[in-house]
């Protein structure tokens, strides 16, 4: 069973949808989850198909590339 996913960091993309970076277990893997997410009709918050997945182990190359 996955754990619950826990969000790190959130902000406002526009008005009405949100970005959150959550950490979680996908595979047995821990990931970072970049996804955007929106109110639905029964103004509950819900992940949309917009965002990006990767493993936790992936995070320091990331940052190194952006830096150079």
């Amino acid at each position: 069973m996955n754990p619950e996913p826990r969000v790190v960091y959130a902000f406002a993309k526009n008005s009405r949808d949100e970005v959150r970076a959550t950490l979680t277990e996908y595979g047995g893997h821990p990931v970072v989850d970049l996804r955007v997410w929106v109110d639905g009709p029964d103004d509950k918050s819900r992940p949309t198909r917009k965002g990006l997945t990767l493993r936790v182990e992936f995070l320091p190359e990331l940052r190194r590339r952006s830096r150079g």
